[in-house]
């Protein structure tokens, strides 16, 4: 069993080679495919263990989708409702739940949803099926409480994933799956060494490193989702590359599955322990933001870092039916050394995002060789990348 302290940075990605270079993303590469259908097969199903064999159906994910992490990539926030013993019970379009019959009291009830629907978004390559088991009655329960399915996240069980072929991008044919290809036998131990901030949910992940050769562009795909509580140890399932992952979801985002635009936590992703503990935790305390510039005191970097590049951005809060949209409005880059102060030439209006993205690497013999020519090459070699984001109101 791999063990891993999760320790005061609020999310940490343990990585071998994390190559930033794709993090700027656009509106267009954001919007949303047509919804792909399918049919999930090949459970091994057993009727009346009170154990429900069912399937998540989710995309693989990319750099940027770990980097801007939403729970609607994992449950879809669009539902099917299933009816078992008079209650209905809202289940994510993305699960698929195999034709089983399981006992409630007196009552035998059949279960069937092979079916899955999932939004893509545009430039997804592939899609995979996450196959578990949760315990019935104890769900139902819950759903006779009024609590959602996920909250019941931590009696899920999950076994074996299997990925799809990849994706005709010219496509919308229904893309049918198979469970069982691989089978998650490892265990990662996450200890979460911090307190929860009021209003969030502390959710681990482990994600399997699909490609590990040099070269390659990174994908994951998840193989276990916990929630966590502070000083508690948890074991999530895993395989040999998977990764730990650990963010910070807006309550009201994880009840309702809907992607949320509340002031994100700030956080470090790293694979050079070193520097996690004093890069971020000290930012947010030690930058000063007007419409004018952005103040950033000395102490934010660490002494045994060496910044490569970063990259200012503001994001206007453009509201539409109601819902806080933000889209990228300006940007700032730069190479070497974080500045003092950033100009920001009075750009800055209320309901802005100001997102703040430092690329560093740890001090050694051959990083004092390293140099950038480009923001992409900056963000390529980095070893840590560090994000800032504060709501201007």
């Amino acid at each position: 069993m791999k063990a891993l302290a999760i320790f005061s940075s609020i999310l940490f990605l343990a990585l071998n080679s994390f190559a930033m270079s794709d993090l700027v993303t656009t509106q267009e590469d954001e919007a949303l495919n047509p919804d792909i259908e399918g049919v999930v097969s090949g459970y091994n199903v057993r009727n009346r263990d009170d154990k429900v064999n069912f399937g998540i159906v989710m995309p693989v994910l990319t750099k940027t989708d770990v980097l801007d992490f939403q729970i609607s990539k994992i449950l879809s926030p669009e539902v099917d409702v299933l009816t078992a013993l008079g209650q209905e019970i809202p289940v994510p379009s993305n699960v698929s739940i195999p034709r089983q019959s399981e006992r409630y009291s007196f009552f035998t009830v059949t279960l069937n949803k092979p079916e899955y629907t999932i939004p893509l978004a545009k430039g997804s390559k592939q899609l995979g099926v996450l196959e578990g088991i949760f315990p019935f009655r104890k769900v139902v329960d819950a759903f006779r409480a009024g609590r959602p399915l996920f909250s019941l996240v931590n009696d899920f069980s999950f076994n074996t994933y299997t990925l799809s072929e990849e994706l005709d991008p010219l496509s919308n044919d229904g893309v049918d799956l198979e469970v069982g290809d691989v089978v998650i036998e490892d265990e990662v131990e996450f200890f979460l060494d911090q307190d929860i901030p009021e209003g969030y949910v502390a959710l681990g992940l482990t994600l399997n490193n699909l490609n590990t050769e040099e070269g390659q562009e990174q994908t994951f795909f998840p193989t276990d989702l916990k929630t966590l509580k502070s000083s508690t140890e948890m074991n999530l399932g895993s395989t040999q590359n998977s990764t730990p992952l650990v963010v910070m979801i807006p309550q009201e985002s994880f009840d309702s599955l809907e992607n949320s635009t509340k002031n994100p936590v700030p956080f470090t992703l790293s694979w050079d322990n070193a520097l996690v503990d004093n890069m971020l935790p000290l930012m947010k305390d030690h930058v000063e933001l007007s419409n004018i510039e952005m103040i950033i005191d000395a102490q934010v970097i660490n002494s045994s870092a060496t910044v490569l590049g970063y990259k200012l951005s503001i994001l206007r809060n453009d509201t539409e039916n109601g819902e806080e949209k933000f889209e990228k409005d300006f940007e700032i880059v730069g190479l070497g050394d974080l500045p003092e102060a950033l100009d920001l030439d009075g750009q800055l209006e209320i309901e802005a995002r100001v997102r703040l993205d430092v690329f560093a690497t740890q001090n050694t013999n051959e990083s004092a060789q390293i140099s950038a020519s480009t923001l992409e090459e900056a963000a390529r070699q980095a070893t840590l990348v560090t994000r800032y984001e504060v709501d201007f109101k």
